[in-house]
């Protein structure tokens, strides 16, 4: 297997950086969405939301929109027959919902990730805080609690 050169892997770099500027500006044009292919793209979209599920994040935005996803793609499958330009439409609606989640999903799965990080520092500071109150109270508990039982019972008397 040949390495890359220099020249020829700076050219690459310069098409794909050229590709992800430009293409925002290009329309771009879809082959015939099909009902198999919105399915895959919604799988694919169901895996990135299990790994973000997975990771502790709040999916269930994500989960709403692969839901409204497939109520599109079993809309289309009814017009499948009557209606297919309008079946092909609502295929390719759920394609670009599809591609949105899939889309947030790794951002859903970062804040889970930092919201466990930071559960488990809150963690680790609760239990420093009880450990410091068992020793106080080890230590100056017996004390105080005598010094408070004489100033409540000094008026008795022994007798």
């Amino acid at each position: 297997m040949k390495k890359l050169t220099l020249p020829l892997r700076s050219g690459l770099l310069i098409a794909l950086a050229l590709t992800i500027v430009i293409q925002p500006y290009v329309p771009i044009v879809h082959a015939h969405a099909s009902s198999s292919d919105a399915y895959g793209k919604v799988m694919a979209a169901f895996v990135s939301v299990q790994e973000a599920d997975l990771a502790g994040g709040d999916v269930n935005h994500l989960v709403d929109r692969l839901n409204e996803a497939l109520d599109l793609i079993t809309e289309g499958d009814l017009m499948a027959s009557s209606n297919p330009s309008m079946a092909q439409e609502l295929y390719q609606q759920a394609e670009e919902i599809a591609s949105q989640v899939i889309l947030e999903a790794p951002l859903m799965k970062e804040e889970g990730i930092l919201a466990q990080q930071n559960s488990n520092m809150m963690l680790g500071v609760e239990l420093a805080i009880l450990a410091v109150l068992g020793f106080i109270i080890y230590r100056f508990g017996p004390r105080l609690l005598w010094n408070l039982w004489l100033r409540s019972h000094r008026e008795w008397k022994v007798g």
